[in-house]
């Protein structure tokens, strides 16, 4: 006498559902990836950035301390004042010429394309 099993998986009847719900998660995963490169660029960019205004305000410290320096040991004539005007109008000629050669035009940001990800309705799987 033959036995004949027949084996039922309840659920799949909503396979479409599923499907759906799995391109909704898959579509957001990919817009979290893309964001993700680009904020860790922006991130790279920015502390390029830093170091470099770091740089140039180091500059600034030394040649203040040096012009301080200047100022201490001079005498309190006119003709010192003078000279110290002159030196300060040069100094600060030099800094406006060094801040705009070293202060790139900012390139425009582009935002990344926007994804629909599709309103799928929550699907209830039922446990292993």
């Amino acid at each position: 006498m033959p036995i004949t099993i027949n084996v039922y998986l309840h659920g799949l009847e909503d396979m479409a559902t599923l499907k759906k719900a799995l391109t909704r998660i898959e579509t957001a995963l990919a817009v979290v990836r893309t964001t993700e490169g680009m904020q860790m660029a922006t991130m790279a960019d920015l502390v390029a950035k830093v170091a470099k205004e770091n740089e140039l305000d180091n500059a600034m410290i030394v040649l203040l301390k040096g012009l301080q320096a200047t100022v201490e040991g001079m005498p309190a004539t006119q003709a010192a004042i003078d000279s110290l005007a002159a030196s300060l109008d040069a100094n600060i000629a030099n800094m406006v010429t060094a801040v705009g050669q070293n202060t790139p035009t900012p390139t425009p940001v582009t935002p990344p394309d926007v994804v629909a990800i599709p309103d799928v309705p929550p699907v209830d799987v039922p446990p292993a």
